[in-house]
């Protein structure tokens, strides 16, 4: 009987110790750079893997067919992915857009007149449909009422050049490239504050054997975002090369998020504030006709933190 419970025992041990390997989607966006230097900085465990990927949509296949079990995207996305079926937990708010996230146009955007009828380019399936629908409700502009293209991220810039859009809907680093062309921002996400939230997502069937593995990899953009507060001059450069920035591309691109603390971590999803900011996004989502259903539980954990 002894026997059996040491064995027992060792069984237990083994398997909460073994560190399982991550394989993270992750696409181009300042917000997920601290993970990035990390990986750059010798900062990231031998069995974390960060597969690099150039649209958020080729992280959300991956994460659908299990290809990896992890993944970079915005809150809403998530929310897309479950409902499809996917079992995902928020386990680290990575960033929040506070006007990284934009809508640029050929011309000045004064009121409705200046977009009905006119040609809006945006990748469907991912946070541009959120900064759609919050780009037309302020300007009183019905879907209808416009001409939507779906263009993958990763094809905007070009697609841009074509002259084939009045309006494009991105983020950084495509909606730096198209404004230097001239293109003229008139919207971003500041006008809708904590609505596009940036997070580390992680397939719920490996929370439980994944152990310590989860907390490395949140260790880790800890670790990146240290580096960028505290050696900002390197930094800066290092992530000027990861996104075709210049130095001061990389500041005004930093300027339009927030970098959340573990401390703000650990506040958000402790006083229920995260699950409040979920349902109010799903909302959206719901009455936009993109979710079907609003979570009634929280969709996150801080046992990673």
């Amino acid at each position: 009987m002894r026997v059996l419970l040491i064995l027992l025992a060792l069984i237990s041990f083994l398997g909460c110790s073994r560190e399982t390997e991550l394989h993270v989607g992750v696409h181009p966006w300042i917000g997920y750079q601290p993970i990035n230097l990390a990986q750059q900085n010798g900062l990231l465990p031998q069995n974390i893997h960060l597969v690099k990927n150039k649209t958020a949509l080729q992280t959300k296949q991956q994460l659908l067919s299990g290809e990896i079990n992890a993944g970079y995207l915005t809150l809403d996305e998530v929310l897309s992915l479950r409902e499809q079926g996917k079992p995902l937990s928020v386990v680290l708010i990575t960033d929040i857009s506070s006007g990284a996230d934009k809508v640029l146009a050929k011309t000045p955007v004064t009121g409705k007149q200046d977009i009905i009828g006119k040609t809006i380019a945006y990748e469907r399936g991912a946070v541009g449909d959120l900064l759609l629908y919050q780009f037309l409700k302020f300007y009183g502009v019905a879907k209808s009422e416009v001409v939507l293209k779906h263009i993958p991220f990763d094809k905007q810039s070009s697609f841009w050049k074509s002259g084939a859009a009045d309006m494009i809907i991105t983020y950084d680093p495509v909606s730096t490239q198209i404004m230097r062309s001239g293109a003229q921002e008139v919207f971003n996400s500041s006008q809708i504050p904590e609505m596009i939230i940036d997070v580390l997502a992680v397939d719920s069937n490996v929370l439980e054997d994944a152990c310590s593995t989860i907390k490395q990899l949140v260790d880790a953009h800890f670790a990146g975002v240290s580096l960028i507060k505290d050696n900002f001059q390197e930094s800066s450069y290092q992530i000027a090369d990861n996104l075709g920035f210049s130095h001061e591309e990389v500041l005004t691109s930093l300027g339009g998020i927030t970098l959340p603390s573990r401390e703000i971590n650990l506040q958000m999803f402790g006083d229920n504030r995260f699950f409040e900011k979920t349902r109010e996004i799903a909302l959206i989502l719901k009455a936009s006709g993109m979710l079907k259903s609003v979570p009634d539980k929280a969709v996150h954990t801080d046992q990673c933190l």
